[in-house]
This record gives C-alpha cells, structure tokens and sequence, in this order.
C-alpha cells in the first residue's frame, strides 16, 4: 500500500489535533483551547453562543457542545430533524434543512414549535426582529415569525442566479448570486421590499458580509472581493485581495468588530483589519485543518466545524486581542494527528508521513516526519529532545515508563525512562498492515486488517515479547483496561482477557 493510501486509511482512525498557539506581546493572545472530533456525525453549519457551539450534524439533527478543556464534551443534542445550519437568539434556535426549508425549536429543551416544509434548494437564513429570511435557488423568501407558531410567508422576490448567501446591513438585505451579482434589497418597508441594486463583480461568490460602506465577498479563486456600497448607484469594484501564498480559495467571511474573519480553503482563518476608508490589512492568520466547513464569532469566541475531513468535528479559539501578534509558540503543524501530554515535562506529537512540516526553529522536523517528544515545561518554546519510531510512525500508548509505537508494517516498544535517550527494546514482526493499538500492564493488543484479527501479546518481559492469542475480528479501534478489551467495528465487542491464551467474548 503506498504511501498515499496509507496516510487516507489511517486519517479515519486517530484523532485529528493540531497547536496553534498565537500569543500577542501582552498578556492578550490568540490561542487554541479545544476540540471535539466524531467519526460518524457530520458537522456543517455552527454558530457560536459564549463557549457553546451549536452545531448542525445533518441527519442526527444538532448537537451542542461545550469546551471545558482541551477535549470538549457534547452536552445537549437532538436528532429529531434534519438541519444544515442553525441560527441562534436567547431563547429558540432556527435550524435550516438544506432541501426542505426550517424548524423553529425552543433553545433550552429543543422542542420543536413550528417546521416550514416544501421541496427545494435552501442556502442561508438570517433572522432580524420578527422577520426569517431564507435564501433558495431563484431568490429570496420573507417570512413573518410574530407568531413561531405559525410562520407566514410574506414575499418571494425573485433574483438573477442561484442565491448563495445573504447578510443584514440597516434597513438592505444583500444576497449574493452565483451570477456574480450582489443584490441590494431595501427592507426599511417590510411590507413593501425594493431592489434598488444589481452590482455585477469579479469572481465566483460564496458568502458575503457588509463591513460600513464596503460589502466583501468570498469570491473563490478570486480572492476576497471588495466594493464600496456607499453609493448604490455608482458602486466601485476595489482590486481583490489574494494572498501571497498557500491560496487556493475564499469560502467564507464573517464580520467582528472592524474585523474579517475568512476562511481559506487550505484551511487557514485570516484576521483582517478594515477601516471606513477601505483600506486593508491582515493582522494575522492561523492554520488549522483542511476541511473546515463552517465557522462563528461571538465576542472573543472563534468556533469552527470540519466536514470535508475524517473525522467531523469542531474546534474552539480564545481571540481576545489581535494588536501586535507575534508567534511566541512558533510550531503550525500541517496534520498533526494526535498529541500526548504526561507529567509537566513532554508532549509527543504524532504526524503522518510526509505531511508534518514546523514554522521557526521548528522548519528541520518538516524531513522528519513520525513521532516527537518536546520538553514543554515552557510552554512558549517547547524544545524538541528526541523522536520514536521511524518517519512512518503515527501512533503511540504509553504505560509508564514503556511506550508502544505503531509504524507503517511493524510496531515496537521503546524504553522511555530517559525521555533524551529512548531506547528500542523489542521489534514486532514486519509485514503486516496494523489499525489501532492498545496497551494496559503487560497485555498490549493491536489489530491488524490485513489478516481480520486482534493480536494478544505478553509483554511482562518486554525484551521478550510474546504472542498469546488471536481473535478473529475486523475492526477500527480497541481498547484495554481492567483485563477488558473494546473492540469497535460494525458492532461494539468487549472481550475478557483475565486468561490471554483463551479470550472470552
């Protein structure tokens, strides 16, 4: 299996974690704080509330997850719709069903109150007072929600192009049309809504925000568009930004403040400062995961979903203050797979073949790809000491002063009581194509899918390693604790190990 399959088989079975941190020359900073990855669920529209996302996971409906620490948790969800995005006031959440139309649920208990229902193409929805405004395929509909129980629909403006986003700026709706149009729509008269302009622009538009007199486009391949919208009947068409590097296409934009937020395909999230002149500046950007999906702004909360990635999930970032950012951390993984932390003195960083690559001092690991251990008790420049395994390691268990690596054909255990110096005390055979790993006392476990079997080893003698038992299983992960092994494939298997030569499902 090349080197290419190998890295797209096993991306669906770690856990995709990447640092960035990003601290400005104050005690402000810019800095990640969380994860939550599901290998199952999708993860699409996401909008932020404090330190909560909700987050629309198409067919299992909404989950809403919180960020206590590096590892968030689910705390609220429901699965009794379809939804695609969600938008979010004090007390209701409206979630958007891409081909159906939208829910209105109570935000404290998700009771469902009303459901617009008919077939068709729903790109965005925006709420402003007591009006929901819903993009589709050939305009823009408005709806009256006085009454959450009863939706009324009050107008169907028809609009040149596919519509693929709207924003809310005064009393003007602008949606944006895959004719490459911004449409200016007056709403001052709710009753009476007027086109009052058809602003033709460079570019592919996928999302659009209005920031004072300036509407910026995510324009694809061209770049952020810029057009100054003070005057609608002579509006003006600025030159693009694009950055110098790395770029592939702008997706999204969202507005904080004077600031852009946008999201890069590649994804990277830039931090653009803009003032009422129009004049532009990229304060900073940071890089996460391709296959962000969606993200969302609340005060100093950035939240993020990935879908176009394995596995789903969603990310959550402190930007308190954006003056002055310097990287005092200077690591940017590009997919770093996992991170173990122990004791206050190491993080081990696991990164597939290939695709690690440092920033800063950290540019010599970008050739040595695998698995390595840094001394972090600063945690402002954590110092590289040494690496296990080879250039095709991408997984590891430790058990005291033991640590299992899983590599690319072989696996081996390390003896890491001098983490400046570890050393390699047992091969396990080579050959085979390894899935997961798992290690507790002297019992270490992996499975192995080319043969469809989880392998029981004794490991009480490391040097002398020895293979006990088989059991005949395919599947994507295992663990062991307490003499039980979790076995997860198309089922959930938990098997005893009290007698390793004979394990008892």
């Amino acid at each position: 299996m090349n080197k290419i399959k190998r890295f797209l088989f096993f991306i669906s079975l770690v856990i995709l974690t990447s640092i960035i941190t990003l601290n400005a020359q104050d005690s402000s900073c810019v800095s990640f704080v969380s994860s939550r990855f599901n290998y199952w669920d999708r993860a699409l529209g996401i909008d932020a509330v404090g330190n909560l996302s909700y987050i629309s996971t198409g067919q299992t409906g909404i989950q809403v997850v919180s960020y206590p620490n590096r590892w968030a948790e689910i705390i609220d969800q429901t699965d009794q719709l379809y939804s695609t995005d969600v938008f979010v006031t004090d007390s209701y959440i409206f979630s958007r069903d891409f081909f159906q139309g939208f829910s209105i649920l109570r935000r404290d208990n998700f009771e469902i109150i009303s459901t617009w229902e008919e077939p068709g193409r729903y790109t965005d929805l925006l709420i402003r007072d007591d009006n929901l405004f819903l993009a589709d395929t050939s305009g823009l509909l408005i709806f009256d929600i006085t009454e959450l129980e009863n939706p009324a629909l009050m107008h169907s403006i028809e609009l040149p192009g596919h519509t693929v986003a709207l924003c809310i700026s005064d009393d003007m709706i602008f949606a944006s049309c895959n004719s490459a149009e911004l449409i200016a729509i007056d709403i001052s008269d709710i009753e009476n809504p007027q086109i009052v302009a058809e602003i033709e622009h460079e570019g592919n538009p996928l999302d659009v925000e209005v920031i004072g007199n300036y509407a910026i486009i995510a324009a694809d391949r061209h770049g952020l568009g810029i057009i100054d919208i003070s005057d609608l009947e002579n509006p003006e068409e600025r030159d693009p930004y694009i950055p110098e590097r790395w770029f592939r296409s702008f997706h999204k934009v969202k507005i904080q403040d004077n600031l852009i937020l946008s999201l890069e395909e590649s994804g990277t999230i830039y931090f653009c400062e803009f003032d009422e002149d129009g004049n532009f500046e990229v304060l900073q950007s940071c890089w996460r995961i391709s296959g962000i999906q969606d993200f969302s702004v609340d005060g100093n909360n950035l939240h993020c979903s990935w879908d176009l990635s394995v596995p789903k999930g969603s990310g959550y970032w402190n930007i308190t203050d954006l003056n002055n950012i310097e990287y005092q951390l200077k690591i940017i993984w590009g997919s770093v797979f996992n991170v173990n932390c122990f004791g206050d003195l190491t993080c081990i960083l696991e990164g597939p073949p290939d695709e690690g690559w440092g920033h800063g001092e950290f540019e010599n690991l970008r050739e040595y790809p695998g698995i390595h251990i840094l001394d972090a008790r600063n945690p402002a420049n954590p110092n590289p000491v040494s690496k296990l395994g080879g250039d095709f390691a991408f997984d590891l268990i430790r058990v005291g002063d033991l640590a299992y690596v899983l590599s690319q054909g072989y696996w081996e255990i390390y003896d890491i009581s001098n983490l400046n110096r570890p050393q390699c005390i047992f091969d396990g055979d080579d050959g085979w194509e390894g899935d997961a790993i798992t290690a507790e006392g002297s019992v270490f476990c992996f499975s192995r899918h080319d043969e469809r079997i989880v392998e029981v080893w004794d490991t009480s003698t490391p040097e002398e390693s020895v293979l006990v038992s088989s059991i005949e299983l395919t599947c994507r992960d295992i663990f062991l604790t307490e003499n039980l092994l979790y076995c997860q494939g198309d089922e959930l298997r938990i098997y005893n190990l009290e007698n390793l030569e004979e394990p008892q499902l």
